[in-house]
């Protein structure tokens, strides 16, 4: 302890005193020197968390760089893509424009024809007109020389029947008042020839289907109960028999005489059939 009584420290004060100031300077340095240490600890971790964060920011850089790249050569892509489009748009527009000019040709083309069909349509129907005009005058030309045919044979059958072997030929005609021929009232004629008390029904046609069969039978049963007269034969003359009829005559007794090639035809679908 310092004396007070006399303000001069003894060796012994003097030497304590540095004692003490020296242990605190070391007390002091050796704090001061933690603290560094703990600072330096601190600065140390905090260099290594920036080293880190260095390198993670490295790596977030190049990743960045990498999809920089990336979006770059995409973006490079994108514009071949859209020069691309823009030069298939231009051809698809001149395309556009020649298919506007191909259908402006079809719409003129399509026209002409129409109207050509018009014209060809009109010449049509006129032909049309002059063929139906000729098969009408045919028809009528055809049914005029057939009813003349008819009866320049019955004339001439008749002539050579009478004249040559004596034969009665005679044309019938009568009033069918029930109906029975024509399925109503008609007047009714037949060809009738008798020789030797044989009496033959005779039809003479230019033409002869199954119908005319039938009607000829009609008339031969109305003669036959009108006159009361048995008709031995039933005779039908025709250029042109249909199958139909002669089968039809065969079936009712009726003889058919026509051209040989016809019968012999008739003859062979009879044998075959």
């Amino acid at each position: 302890m310092m004396n007070l009584e006399n303000n001069f420290l003894t060796r012994k004060e003097f030497h304590a005193g540095i004692e003490r100031v020296l242990h605190e300077i070391a007390t002091d340095r050796e704090t001061q020197t933690r603290r560094w240490a703990q600072q330096k600890q601190l600065w140390d971790n905090q260099a290594v968390r920036w080293n880190e964060e260095a390198e993670r920011w490295k790596e977030q850089n190049d990743r960045w760089n990498e999809q920089a790249e990336r979006w770059k050569e995409q973006n490079d892509r994108w514009n071949e893509q859209a020069e691309r489009w823009k030069e298939q748009a231009e051809h698809w527009s001149k395309q556009d424009l020649r298919w506007a000019q191909e259908d402006q040709r079809w719409e003129e083309l399509a026209a002409d024809r129409k109207a050509q069909d018009e014209r060809i349509n009109q010449r049509f129907e006129r032909l049309e007109g002059d063929l139906q005009q000729i098969k009408l005058s045919i028809g009528a030309l055809g049914a005029r020389w057939g009813l003349s045919a008819e009866e320049s044979f019955r004339s001439a059958l008749a002539g050579i029947l009478t004249e040559s072997y004596g034969v009665t030929v005679q044309n019938v005609s009568f009033q069918d008042s029930d109906g029975k021929v024509f399925g109503r009232p008609d007047q009714v004629e037949m060809d009738i020839v008798v020789t030797n008390g044989i009496c033959m029904a005779i039809e003479i046609k230019s033409s002869v289907d199954k119908q005319a069969i039938y009607l000829f039978d009609r008339k031969v049963q109305a003669y036959s109960e009108r006159e009361g007269r048995t008709v031995n034969r039933k005779i039908v003359i025709s250029p042109r028999v249909d199958s139909r009829a002669f089968r039809v005559a065969k079936e009712i007794g009726i003889e058919v005489f026509t051209r040989s090639d016809d019968e012999a035809l008739f003859r062979r679908t009879e044998e075959t059939s």
